[in-house]
């Protein structure tokens, strides 16, 4: 984020100096936030000289940084009384993504970063990353998971309008356009009522994403899966996006659906769990344009537009 402090703020007295420290290093060496107020040649006044010093060089790239930023600014009306421990504890906790499982959907997530948005991918490697993937273990696990992910954050933020740093992402599990399941809809009132934001897949799942191509290549190595990509990618856009592509359909899912899939859809015709091999030992078969082509909406940067926001 982009922080804007008032002179005034706890941060810059004497008996705040530690926390003063670590909420440099988050700024000058991990690289996690910028800071634009106070501005580089009132730093120099308020800051202890050792510090001054020290982080100058960073200082002063971070303001040049943050006049052309597009991350979120950070401004607290009542900076002049903020807790000091509680604001750096807050931006130096990692932003975290809650996701059902850290192997397929955390995966995906920064496949899809790596392609389309490198620079946020980037936040999600390394010795201390500023994005961290939290499993939840389950669709059916991951309201109890954001209610305790959140609460530090709930506790340290010192303004109501800044992001949480907290971000929840699950499939919707829909079986047809605009729906999404019971679970789907307890994750986004969890989210909402922890503060933090949220993104409800609109295809079924995560494997609805990947790229036709994708597959299709997949399975020409994996041969076993080749019947069940071939008829997957068949499909029109709707239909493809609403496939359970584990295990394919099964006679009750198809009563409800209609003639989504054509009058004869064939029965239980689906990969397994394939995505956790693909993300493991082929992402590097899934391309950019054809991620997009196959999100066909601009859902995947409006998920990544969330995510950064966070940062």
């Amino acid at each position: 984020m982009i922080l804007q402090l008032s002179e005034e703020c706890p941060i810059f007295q004497s008996a705040s100096e530690p926390y003063l420290q670590r909420l440099l290093y988050a700024i000058a060496v991990q690289r996690w936030h910028l800071i634009a107020m106070p501005s580089p040649d009132r730093l120099e006044s308020i800051l202890p000289g050792h510090l001054w010093r020290t982080y100058r060089d960073f200082l002063l790239q971070a303001y040049k940084q943050a006049t052309t930023s597009a991350m979120t600014i950070a401004i607290n009306p009542n900076c002049n009384a903020c807790d000091p421990e509680k604001l750096v504890r807050f931006f130096t906790m990692p932003v975290v993504v809650v996701v059902e499982d850290v192997h397929s959907d955390g995966a995906w997530i920064r496949l899809v970063a790596s392609n389309l948005r490198p620079s946020l991918a980037r936040q999600a490697v390394g010795d201390s990353p500023c994005l961290e993937f939290h499993h939840a273990g389950g669709i059916g696990q991951m309201p109890a998971e954001i209610e305790r992910v959140a609460r530090p954050y709930q506790t340290s933020r010192q303004a109501a309008h800044w992001p949480l740093r907290v971000v929840a992402v699950s499939d919707s599990d829909a079986k047809t356009p605009g729906t999404m399941s019971q679970q789907a809809a307890a994750v986004r009132a969890a989210a909402i009522n922890a503060g933090a934001d949220v993104h409800i897949l609109h295809k079924r799942t995560i494997e609805n994403y990947v790229p036709d191509e994708t597959l299709i290549d997949y399975a020409s190595v994996r041969r076993p899966s080749l019947p069940a990509a071939e008829y997957i990618t068949s499909f029109g856009r709707i239909a493809r996006d609403h496939y359970p592509m584990k295990r394919g359909l099964t006679p009750e899912e198809i009563s409800q659906v209609g003639e989504l899939y054509g009058k004869a859809p064939r029965i239980e015709v689906g990969m397994g769990d394939f995505i956790k091999d693909l993300l493991e030992n082929f992402y590097y078969l899934t391309k950019r344009q054809q991620l997009k082509r196959r999100d066909h909406s601009g859902e995947l940067e409006t998920l990544l537009d969330i995510l950064e926001r966070n940062i």
